[in-house]
């Protein structure tokens, strides 16, 4: 819900004839000390001397002197300000009334008056006095003063405020953006009350979903009021709390409740009781629900309702907001009766304090329908959906996010009603709604940004696959499904390859010092993620300092803001680039949607296109991953913890292979029947089918053949991230004439000499990783550059960003640790030994690497010595490089396909991390291939490359030969990812 500034009266004080007694001197002194303290935010103290005032005027002036009037007006915005709105009432109204009596209603005096009355009736929520009393200031201000004086530039920044507060957001960012040009050309910038306008504008945008500008203005207006005020006023508190819950809106709910328990402890210092300080603790609240800790949150809740009540009356529209919020609690528990109860009474609050029809009320509409429709109530859930969409679009218009979320609950309700038609519709207009909405406020958002805000949207794309999947044969429920995969598959991963694409051909030097230097601070914060917890230093500051050159980047880089326009490939595009013979197979996988919330059960189809198709087939696959789980698991007792450093040590058979009938009737028979004139299959997969080796799935009957045959056999298989690259595919250049250089890495010394043997929890040498890169080195001749030894160093291989060769190639260990929320309560997870700091790290891009010459040192436990890298390269360091010129790089490592499966992201690991420092093509393992055997596989693919000519003819040339050699447990290992 909403959050709002309460105005500060930075009061004019036009001069008074005063006499040169010392008694009025001393009122002055009274009146100057008590703005200094308000400028410190001490308003207890400000409110003391401010008493001391009015008693002063009494006794010098008398009570019917304007002198005493202004004692009157400064102390009830002092109490104003602190919160203290009983008493700040009584006293603009007998300052007003004293002001009629003198006959001084055309004096700017009066018009402050009107104003610190006009924002006390605002707070609490009595709009019809707010706005009558600031129209009337605003006229005398105009009229006495003019446009351009600040005293009419802070009375309408108050109104502008009112018609916020009333929801009123297009009035209010109109109203609000005249002040801040007004400002402006007066010269006012970096002041006070610049600032203000600022922040109430931030709020304008925040409720106007535009994130990108809610945050700039929010940004610019912390940044002088703390230079100003410094880091403990209370209005670097409001704008804290603001800033809090933009973070909410945004998903990211641990960055908003940093930000919000700041803005709650300096309310809580300075200004207790205060408007700002219960907004505070209420935003508090719901950072906490978001974050499902839902018994913190309704302890606050509880605690915060007396406040409301002494302060701003048990009718205001913050009592209503609790009310709403305890309701979604109750409903996130499952207790609907009490949810209903809950928002039903928030309502009834909503409409009376607000008197109108408003976007709050219509998100409490919603919520009400979406309890009814849990309770299975649906005639009376679609009555309020349609209620609250007709309020919505009168007030915001149908283009929001919150009336696409609505749109999309109410097209799950009709589908259910079996009213398909008015369902798909719904559904497919709330994601046009929802992909316009991210592509925008993906412009200037960080890497953590943009992924926030797509988990809290994500659901609602996925809506169209529970759609499809219910009814398979709906073409424009397919269209649909199709349409949501392209937008979602790899989002996050193409926006960062936008980004940072074009740095090989920019010439913009400026741009390129950019770019550089958030490498540069993001190889820092690398650097301090491998250091145990103890020694980290300036962690937070470098991360703010990584996120605020991310935003430079954004808002300079034009292929990044051209990307941006470019990310709605439609299904008909992927259809109209496929060529005769060929087809595109979209995997999607995504949490069953029960009607109200989307469940822990994972879903899986396949969406499939042919050329000339009016529409894409959906195939229902699995209605729950378990049964493909169990059938990719490694042997008993046996995890990929445990496993892990057997890499290229000795082969080891994985287990899918021996169940690749049960894999091929899941997976792809369902399918095949489609694909009956295709010979080129463009596959995407997700979930845990990244796991899966499609190239060694059984095809055909065995008893009928000599021998069996695979998928490999029967199709080209090109594995993409999505299908959307079929119809955007620009690479070229990838035959073997054009490799110009090439730098292998083999035969790397872990210790500080070579060792043969493997010491508990250390990485031993590898000699077949020797023999395969002087041999490769050889083939290739001059243009081959080879590192060996203790020459190849993590420093070494980094020195490459910016200059990197056509191929790279790392023949070497590799590391996949399990997410350590998984793996605590793995047994064997102890197992090896070594890597402890890797292995305990959330972010997985540090959990996945390459070892580098003297890793054990470091892996063992120990620190690199002084200046020097560890050895241990990360996927996060790689992914910070600029690798855009290497067209290849040749992963000769085991495993490196792998590590945590997220979402429509895929496998956040080595090959995401490669793609992100912009390489094209990956050729990678999947489970562990003995030492000698992935030598003689990768010779024979560079010997296929330069006589089959591209690089796809050469994987697929050396996957048949190595077919007549070895088991698939060889030869299926490796993929070829574009």
């Amino acid at each position: 819900m909403i959050s709002n500034l309460d105005y500060r009266l930075f009061l004019i004080f036009s001069l008074l004839c005063l006499s040169a007694s010392t008694k009025a001197q001393e009122w002055q002194t009274f009146m100057n000390r008590a703005d200094s303290l308000e400028k410190a935010g001490a308003f207890p103290e400000a409110i003391e001397v401010a008493n001391q005032a009015l008693k002063q005027a009494e006794t010098t002036f008398s009570k019917d002197h304007p002198s005493y009037a202004r004692s009157l007006l400064r102390l009830g915005s002092l109490q104003l300000e602190k919160g203290d709105y009983s008493d700040a009432k009584i006293n603009f109204i007998a300052s007003r009334d004293l002001y009629k009596k003198l006959n001084l209603t055309r004096d700017t005096s009066y018009a402050e008056v009107l104003v610190g009355f006009g924002v006390l009736n605002r707070i609490q929520g009595v709009a019809t006095v707010a706005e009558a009393s600031l129209v009337e200031a605003l006229h005398i201000t105009k009229q006495l003063k003019g446009r351009e004086s600040l005293t009419y530039i802070n009375t309408l920044g108050s109104l502008g405020n009112l018609y916020s507060s009333n929801q009123q957001f297009r009035q209010a960012e109109k109203t609000l953006l005249e002040v801040l040009d007004l400002r402006t050309k007066k010269g006012d910038t970096g002041s006070n009350d610049y600032a203000n306008t600022l922040n109430s504008l931030g709020l304008v945008y925040l409720n106007l979903e535009d994130y990108v500008r809610s945050e700039a203005y929010f940004q610019e207006g912390l940044q002088i009021w703390e230079r100003l005020l410094g880091v403990n006023h209370p209005n670097v508190g409001a704008i804290l709390g603001n800033m809090g819950l933009l973070f909410i809106y945004q998903g990211a709910y641990e960055k908003a409740l940093i930000h919000l328990l700041k803005a709650k402890a300096i309310q809580e210092l300075k200004s207790p009781g205060s408007f700002n300080h219960i907004v505070a603790i209420i935003n508090t609240a719901l950072a906490y629900t978001r974050l499902k800790q839902y018994k913190t949150a309704d302890t606050l809740y509880r605690n915060v309702l007396p406040m409301v009540a002494e302060k701003l009356g048990a009718t205001h529209q913050q009592n209503a907001i609790i009310q709403n919020n305890l309701g979604f609690i109750a409903e996130a528990q499952g207790h609907y009766f009490v949810a209903l109860d809950q928002y039903q009474k928030a309502l009834e609050l909503y409409n009376g304090a607000s008197g109108a029809e408003t976007m709050g009320g219509a998100e409490m509409m919603s919520n009400i329908g979406s309890t009814y429709y849990a309770m299975k109530q649906f005639g009376r859930a679609d009555s309020m959906y349609r209620k609250s969409l007709t309020i919505m679009e009168r007030q915001v218009g149908k283009n929001g996010l919150r009336y696409a979320g609505t749109l999309n609950y109410h097209g799950h309700l009709l589908s259910e009603y079996n009213k398909l038609d008015s369902a798909v519709v719904k559904i497919a207009n709330a994601q046009v709604i929802i992909d316009q909405n991210l592509s925008k406020n993906f412009l200037l958002q960080t890497s953590s940004g943009k992924a926030s805000l797509l988990n809290r949207w994500v659901p609602f794309i996925q809506s169209s696959f529970d759609i499809a999947s219910n009814h398979p044969l709906r073409p424009d429920a397919a269209k649909l499904a199709y349409s949501g995969s392209l937008f979602l598959k790899n989002l996050l991963l193409s926006q960062h390859i936008s980004l940072f694409g074009g740095d090989a051909q920019n010439v913009d030097n400026k741009l390129r010092l950019l770019t550089d230097t958030l490498r540069q601070v993001s190889n820092l914060v690398a650097t301090q993620y491998t250091l145990p917890i103890a020694q980290r230093k300036n962690l937070d500051s470098l991360e703010a300092r990584a996120e605020s050159l991310e935003k430079d980047l954004a808002r300079q880089s034009a292929p990044f803001r051209e990307a941006q326009r470019a990310l709605q490939v439609r299904w008909e595009d992927v259809r109209d680039a496929l060529k005769p013979g060929e087809a595109a197979v979209e995997f999607v996988s995504f949490p069953y949607h029960n009607g109200r919330q989307q469940t822990d059960t994972v879903r899986y189809l396949a969406l499939v296109l042919r050329p000339g198709d009016v529409a894409p087939q959906v195939v229902p696959l699995l209605r729950d991953e378990a049964p493909l789980r169990r059938l990719l698991a490694r042997k008993t007792g046996a995890s990929t913890a445990s496993t892990l450093y057997v890499t290229r040590g000795f082969e080891l058979d994985t287990d899918q292979l021996t169940r690749g009938d049960s894999l091929y009737q899941l997976v792809w028979q369902p399918l095949d029947k489609l694909l009956t004139d295709a010979k080129t299959v463009y596959l995407s997969p997700s979930g845990l089918l990244h796991q899966v080796a499609f190239a060694a799935l059984p095809y055909g009957n065995k008893t009928t053949q000599k021998a069996p045959r695979y998928l490999a056999d029967r199709y080209q298989l090109r594995q993409v991230g999505s299908t959307r690259q079929v119809a955007t595919q620009t690479k070229g250049g990838d035959t073997y004439q054009s490799l110009n250089s090439a730098t292998l890495y083999g035969g790397i010394h872990y210790d500080s000499v070579a060792t043969t043997g493997a010491r508990t929890g250390a990485w031993s040498f590898l000699p077949g990783s020797e023999r395969e890169v002087s041999q490769i080195t050889q083939f290739i001749g001059p243009k081959a550059t080879l590192i060996t030894g203790s020459a190849a160093t993590e420093t070494a291989f980094k020195a490459q960003s910016g200059q990197s060769p056509t191929v790279l190639h790392m023949a070497t260990h590799g590391f996949a640790f399990p997410d350590p929320l998984v793996a605590k309560n793995d047994s064997s997870a102890g197992v090896q030994k070594g890597g402890n700091t890797f292995r305990q790290i959330a972010n997985p891009l540090f959990r996945t690497g390459l070892l580098m010459a003297g890793a054990n040192r470091v892996w063992q436990g120990g620190r690199p010595p002084l200046g020097q890298d560890d050895g241990i390269l990360t996927a996060y360091e790689v992914a910070n490089l600029n690798l855009s010129n290497t067209k290849l790089v040749v992963l000769s490592a085991c495993e490196t396909a792998l590590g945590d499966i997220r979402g429509s992201e895929g496998v956040f690991g080595l090959q995401r991390a490669f793609k992100m420092a912009g390489a094209d093509y990956l050729l990678m393992s999947l489970w562990p291939v003995s030492d000698q055997v992935t030598s003689d596989l990768m010779t024979q693919f560079y010997r296929n490359w330069k006589k089959h000519k591209t690089i796809r003819a050469a994987y697929e040339q050396t996957q048949a030969q190595m077919r007549q050699k070895y088991p698939p447990t060889v030869w299926a290992a490796f993929v070829l990812v574009e």
